[in-house]
């Protein structure tokens, strides 16, 4: 496998499945290059069939979410730590303990027999010898009892977050809210789209989706899907009748509230969900929105959603929005800042955010949102708003940002996914 040498390469012999292929695939590329696991399971991916790609990506999502999980049972049935294994045996014998413990439709004998296929397939050191016996034993045994999550360490090892996370969240929300919400960490992500009125209704989009779905009395544009659907295949995707946006994220322009005639100014805009959504609220195709985006070719791919979205109103600008042009001062009646953050709200749908971020990655984050607050403040016109809003959870990245800044906070809040079953988010409205 390649950072070690070994390569995928696949033995002589019966080959597993193509989804269980393409999962060890992709999660030697998240082990060995620290892959983005969504990235790098849309390469692998590619030519799958849609019931081959559900399981492929059901397998990685729950290897690379439950990791902490799944090595305390390596070491607990081998008697070795996970990382000690070589990956030809690890990552196989991963698949197997995930289609086991995780997947309810994957029949035993299958996840046994595919898993030992797996490591045949690759290991030349006869790895799937270990990866047959430890899995048997599961399927006459069961699973060695894991720890009690009412401390820290517990808690990290059953809802597999690293253990700073874990004993961060018990002191700010106390034992049972923080147990609550990892929990819910692991939970599958809400589905819900968001009606984009400027080309349709939420009653026509109702009657045109192919699952059942039920409205939000706070968010009149919201739906929350019964069941999963491939959004992006559909005929409302392709018409710019839906977003794919939780509730958490509808928020922020509920929140900002602009208004018809308004100059309304987003920061770190792509890839323009929340921009859609405000010229959706303004309408007149998003006229009076200017939107700013660093990079170019995120500027590029925001200016084609707005387009499709009939959003093409508004002004896309490429800039930096810790340098905010001179001109800009005070021409603003609201404002919406989406700094960079930790995005701990997100752990449901996005597996891999847990391990990536660090107390020490938090604290340079928490740093670079003050400097973007300060930045912004000033293009603010007498009397006007700045929504500044941050899709993680935790103080780091709201009040001590806030407390560091010049500006009066006008309302707060806080959306917690074990409480309100949606994105996490902090939300500040700020007044200079």
């Amino acid at each position: 496998m390649s950072g070690s040498g070994y390569g995928v390469t696949q033995r002589p012999g019966r080959s597993a499945s193509p989804a269980r292929m393409v999962a060890l695939k992709t999660l030697v590329r998240v082990a060995e290059d620290d892959a983005y696991v969504d990235r790098a399971l849309r390469s692998e991916a590619s030519g799958l069939d849609s019931r081959e790609h559900q399981l492929a990506r059901a397998i990685v999502y729950a290897a690379v979410q439950r990791r902490e999980t799944l090595a305390y049972w390596i070491e607990a049935l081998t008697g070795r730590p996970a990382s000690d294994l070589d990956l030809q045996v690890r990552i196989p014998l991963e698949i197997g303990l995930v289609q086991l413990a995780f997947l309810d439709r994957v029949p035993p004998h299958a996840a046994v027999d595919e898993s030992v296929t797996l490591a045949k397939s690759v290991s030349n050191r006869g790895g799937e010898r270990m990866v047959n016996a430890v899995l048997r034993r599961i399927v006459r045994e069961g699973f060695p009892d894991l720890p009690s999550d009412r401390t820290p360490r517990g808690a990290a090892i059953v809802h597999s977050v690293p253990r700073w996370l874990a004993e961060r969240w018990f002191a700010e929300l106390g034992e049972e809210g923080a147990r609550a919400l990892l929990a819910r960490c692991n939970e599958p992500a809400e589905r819900a789209v968001r009606v984009n009125t400027l080309k349709s209704d939420p009653e026509t989009v109702r009657d045109r989706l192919a699952v059942a779905a039920h409205g939000d009395p706070e968010l009149p544009e919201a739906l929350i899907l019964d069941e999963a659907v491939d959004l992006e295949s559909s005929d409302l995707w392709a018409e710019g009748a839906i977003v794919a946006q939780s509730r958490g994220a509808m928020l922020a322009g509920r929140i900002l509230d602009p208004q018809a005639g308004e100059r309304v100014l987003e920061l770190c805009a792509a890839p323009g969900g929340k921009t859609s959504h405000l010229a959706a609220l303004m309408g007149q195709g998003g006229t009076g929105i200017t939107a700013v985006e660093q990079h170019r070719g995120r500027a590029e791919a925001l200016r084609r959603t707005l387009d499709r979205l009939g959003a093409g109103g508004v002004r896309v600008v490429e800039g930096d929005a810790l340098k905010p042009p001179a001109a800009l001062k005070g021409q603003f009646d609201a404002i919406l800042l989406d700094p960079p953050c930790a995005a701990l709200g997100t752990l449901q749908r996005q597996p891999d955010v847990r391990w990536r971020a660090t107390p020490e990655s938090i604290d340079q984050l928490s740093i670079l949102q003050e400097r973007m607050v300060e930045a912004t403040l000033p293009l603010l016109a007498p009397g006007g708003r700045l929504l500044y809003a941050v899709c993680s959870i935790g103080p780091q990245e709201s009040d001590e940002v806030l407390s560091r800044t010049q500006a009066t906070v006008e309302s707060r809040r806080t959306v917690l996914p074990h409480i309100d079953h949606t994105d996490g988010f902090e939300y500040a409205l700020l007044r200079q």
